[in-house]
This record gives C-alpha cells, structure tokens and sequence, in this order.
C-alpha cells in the first residue's frame, strides 16, 4: 500500500462505514464491537501514509497540516454556529447551552479556534487537531533519531514512552481538558508509528499477518474481546495498554486484509468503497448533518421530543437506522460531488 495504492482507499472507506454505524446503531453490541478498532485505524492509516522525505522542511509541513487538519475543524464549527442557539431550542443540544449574550458567544468561538470547544453537530472532528498535533510530534522524534541507526525502533521507544504517560495520566484521573488532549495525542501516536513500522516491514509482516486463519483468529478474538472490554478514545474507555494495542492491531489487520482482497476482486463493491475512502473527510464533516434530517423527520412523525441528534422512537428501529445510514452518507456525497463539480468548472 502507499499514498496512491486503492487498498489505502478501500480500507479508509471501510472506516468511515464503522464510523457511521458506530454513531447510527442502536445495538450496544455492535456498537461496542467498532469502538474496539475503528478509530485506531485512521491514526494506523496515517502513520502508514507519513512520509520521511522531505523532513528538513519542517516549516512546510506544519502549513501543510493546518490546512488539511485544523482549518476544516475550525471551518465546521464557525458553519454550525449560526444553528447553536436552535438546535438548543429543538433538543439537539442542551438549552443550557443557550448562547444568551456576545460575550460569551466570542468566547466560546476563542475556544473553537484553540480545539478547546466544538460544536455537537460536528464532534466527530475532534480526531483533527489530534491528528494534527500527532504527525508533527511524530515530524519532529523522526527529525531527533534520524542520527540514530535503528531509527524504527528508537521511535516507537519514545512513541510507547508518551504511551504509557497516557494511560498513567487516565489511572491518576487527569483526563480532561488540556488532560484529555494529551491522552488522545500519547495514544493515538503510538498507533500512528505502529502504522509507519508497518510500512517499512510490511512484506514480512504480511507473510504472517495477511491469510484466512490468522484474520479469521483475529476477527473471532475481537468479537470475543467485545463482550467483556468497553473502549471509547474520546470518552477516556481504554482498558489498559495491552488490551488496547491488541484490539486495535486485531481490528485494522482484518480491514487491511479485506481492503487487499476487495481491491484484487476489481468487483463493484471495490470501487464505491475506494469512492467512501477518498470521500472520508467529507463524511465524517457532514454525517452528522445527514442524521439531523433524519430525527427530524423521525420527530414530525412519532410528535416526541428531540433527545439528541441521533435516536430512536418507536418500533421500526431498522427502517430509522437505515434512513440514518442513507442520509449520514447522502449529504456529504451530495456536497462533495457539488465541491468537484465547482471546481471542474
């Protein structure tokens, strides 16, 4: 796999599936089940997209960044702020959440731009700035053990240093606010490099790791690890680091494999998942959007009240979860093709 292989494509658009089905599903089971590896796959997949050509030029790379990274973050949240004050009204939000004056409301937009805030509608960017933050740390050890021989090795040292004072910070408490951000930074660099080794022995890696029994070992381990461990980076749930490295290594190593072989087969399927992989960013701006048609659709019909952006009234669970589905994927399809077509123009 590199930058431009499909594979990466494929894999990313099987991602943004367990994303959608992670924030749409109503089965706890399944739910628990994605949270195990979904979001350990994308800073995986980064790491194996980090490219050490080109380290001397630091000053590019973090302009680089900031555009792909923070600026939609920040773009997002300033598009959903005119929306706060009635999505608080209608019960998508808290009504004490209520922005009531503009002191309050500048502050509030201060604290977006420093990745302190977020609106709900778009919460699922927080994996942006901590992306972000991760690949210029991982820039910068890269720049320190270059001078070093085993330059793989002295990384990840250092990566499962920072690591381990992660999962000391969550064992003492400390995990929130700036707490919280460091946490996801230590965590998500450690799979971040674990994706970049990958890389660099990925043949003989594959030897092992890329057949039927070895994938399907994984995936019945990580249904069964799904019944006893709870993860959820965002909300702090990281078991402990064993257990976390191993369900994230279990996950990514059955999507990889499934990514190689979809890509080989050349089948219909292949290509609208390689469609959804290069169409992630957009997706996971805008699905959020697509569901709050959907509950309000949901609520003009059932007469409740709004409880949240995505939820569940009546019977008909699956003909909602896939009206959530349909509309999670529409939307942003819609904008994107709307974005190339402008662009074309």
């Amino acid at each position: 796999m590199n930058k431009y292989n499909p594979v990466v494509s494929i894999a990313k658009g099987l991602g943004i599936i367990f994303v959608l089905m992670g924030h749409f599903i109503y089965i706890k089971e399944i739910k628990t089940f994605i949270y195990l590896f979904h979001m350990p796959l994308f800073f995986f997949i980064s790491g194996y997209l980090f490219n050490d050509h080109g380290i001397d030029e630091l000053p590019k790379f973090v302009v680089r960044k900031i555009k792909r990274l923070y600026l939609p973050f920040v773009i997002c949240n300033i598009i959903a702020l005119p929306f706060h004050n009635w999505l608080c009204e209608i019960g998508v939000y808290s009504i004490d959440g209520l922005f009531t004056n503009v002191k309050d409301t500048l502050k509030y937009i201060f604290k977006i731009f420093l990745c302190i805030k977020m609106e709900d509608i778009v919460a699922p960017l927080w994996f942006l700035p901590i992306l972000m933050t991760v690949t210029i740390i991982y820039y910068l050890i890269r720049l320190f053990v270059r001078r070093f021989k085993k330059t793989e090795l002295m990384t990840l040292m250092i990566l499962l240093l920072g690591y381990i004072a992660s999962f000391i910070l969550i064992y003492i408490g400390r995990t929130s606010g700036l707490w919280r951000a460091m946490i996801l930074v230590g965590t998500g660099a450690w799979i971040f490099g674990l994706g970049h080794a990958y890389k660099e022995y990925e043949e003989k890696i594959s030897v092992y790791c890329h057949n039927y029994p070895t994938v399907i070992a994984c995936f019945i381990a990580e249904l069964v690890l799904s019944g006893f461990i709870d993860i959820n980076m965002i909300q702090m749930r990281f078991s402990n680091p064993v257990i976390f490295t191993v369900c994230a290594l279990f996950g990514i190593n059955v999507i990889i494999f499934t990514s190689k072989k979809l890509w080989n087969r050349r089948t219909r399927l292949s290509g609208a998942l390689k469609h959804l992989g290069n169409n992630s960013l957009v997706i996971l701006e805008w699905h959020y959007w697509g569901a709050l048609i959907t509950t309000i659709i949901q609520h003009n019909i059932y007469k409740a009240s709004i409880k949240g952006i995505v939820y569940y009234n009546g019977s008909a669970k699956i003909a909602w979860f896939s009206l959530y589905v349909l509309t999670g994927f529409g939307l942003p399809l819609i904008i994107s093709g709307l974005k190339q077509k402008k662009r074309a123009e």
